[in-house]
């Protein structure tokens, strides 16, 4: 389904998602974003889920994530609740490859499949953008 492919993540629309389509929580699936030039970020901005109200309930959830750049990890707890959760990361990373891997989840949805939003990056408080062609 187009409308819930890896570039849906990226969209800034939180009724399109990317759903990680693998039998099972999706735990070890993951997104990753190759961009032509480093961007520099502070803070991350996910939308753990399926954040369509009427769809919120029929996908597992994330719980935590990985994220991957410059050989370097950190992982990003969420609360199991369908609002943005904005985390702050080490003070101006700088990458042109970013990948983010599920390493836990809310095991609660009919659908087993689990769910991300959006992802949005943020640097002094001001919106990033990207290019969403590098996803994959």
């Amino acid at each position: 389904n187009e409308n819930t492919t890896p570039t849906k993540a990226f969209d800034n629309d939180l009724e399109t998602c990317w759903l990680e389509r693998v039998r099972g929580t999706g735990i070890g699936q993951s997104i990753t974003l190759k961009l032509e030039k480093p961007v520099t970020i502070d803070t991350v901005e996910i939308a753990p889920g399926y954040f369509k109200p009427e769809r919120w309930n029929d996908f597992i959830r994330l719980k935590a994530i990985e994220i991957i750049y410059n050989n370097t990890s950190q992982v990003l707890e969420f609360p199991n609740e369908m609002k943005l959760q904005k985390k702050k990361l080490a003070e101006g990373i700088s990458f042109s490859e970013i990948t983010f891997k599920i390493k836990d989840v809310y095991n609660l949805g009919r659908v087993d499949c689990g769910a991300i939003s959006e992802i949005e990056f943020y640097y002094k408080g001001e919106k990033v953008e990207i290019d969403i062609t590098g996803v994959e």
